[in-house]
């Protein structure tokens, strides 16, 4: 699986299927265009939201600690 692919994966796991006019892209490096930085929500071609590997890590990580509190 590739690094873009993995992105993809916990963007979809935590924030579920983009819908509508909506889709993601992969966001990259301006100085190093090859390397995937983070996924971006796009709608009608213009940016919604980016969320950074970090983000993405952190939230797919915690994910299910908010049914673990109740």
């Amino acid at each position: 699986m590739s690094e873009e692919q993995k992105l993809l994966r916990m963007y979809k796991e935590v924030h579920g299927e983009e819908s509508g006019r909506c889709y993601t892209e992969i966001a990259y490096a301006d100085e190093y265009p090859h390397e995937a930085i983070g996924v971006n929500l796009m709608k009608d071609g213009n940016l919604v939201a980016f969320y950074s590997k970090t983000d993405l890590l952190f939230d797919y990580v915690t994910k299910d600690w908010e049914s673990e509190d109740e």
